[in-house]
């Protein structure tokens, strides 16, 4: 069985220290062709750091992150606990890529 993650993400724009708000992957068998996980997360520190957040490039997509959060599509984490998930995700598969 292989299992295939593909993952994106989004930065603020800070041009000294940019920093990542959004991480979201999926996991894929490439045997039974489903996916078998599907995760999307906030950073709960840069979320609630509104100054910083609206650096962010994508800043306009703020009500769509709302209205995810509500039907629960997407959670907000703090980075430390979205990482812990992700690198246990991670650790499942065979093969990593990211999407731009």
């Amino acid at each position: 069985m292989a299992m295939v993650m593909v993952f994106d993400t989004e930065t603020t724009t800070a041009k000294e220290k940019p920093f990542c708000y959004n991480v979201g992957y999926v996991i894929f068998d490439t045997d039974s062709r489903a996916v078998v996980c599907e995760r999307d997360f906030v950073v709960e520190q840069i979320w609630h750091n509104l100054p910083l957040f609206e650096s962010a490039y994508y800043a306009s997509k703020r009500p769509l992150y709302l209205a995810m959060m509500e039907r629960s599509e997407i959670e907000c984490l703090p980075w430390a606990k979205g990482m812990e998930v992700f690198v246990d995700d991670l650790a499942k598969c065979n093969f990593v890529g990211a999407f731009n």
